[in-house]
C-alpha cells in the first residue's frame, strides 16, 4: 500500500471534517423551517468522514514497517 494514498484520504477527510464545521455553523443561522435540508445534508458529511476514518484505518494496517516511519514523517509536516 502506498503511503501516499493514506495521506490522500486523510487529506479528503479533512475537507470533509471542514464541511461539517461550515454546516454546523450554518445550522445556527438557518431557520427553523429549513434545517431539515441541513441536517440531512449533515447526516451524509458524517458519513463520508467515518467512510474516510475506516479506510485510512485499513489502508494503515496494511503499511509494511519500513514504511511507517516515511508516515510518520508526512503526517507531521505542516
Amino acid at each position: 500500500m502506498d503511503t501516499e494514498k493514506i495521506l490522500l484520504a486523510l487529506e479528503e477527510r479533512e475537507r470533509w471534517r471542514e464541511r461539517e464545521e461550515e454546516v454546523l455553523r450554518e445550522i445556527k443561522t438557518t431557520p427553523k423551517g429549513e434545517r431539515q435540508a441541513k441536517q440531512e445534508e449533515l447526516d451524509i458529511i458524517r458519513e463520508q468522514v467515518a467512510y474516510y476514518d475506516a479506510l485510512a484505518r485499513d489502508m494503515k494496517k496494511s503499511v509494511n514497517p519500513s514504511k511507517v516511519s516515511r508516515l510518520i514523517s508526512a503526517l507531521m509536516k505542516p
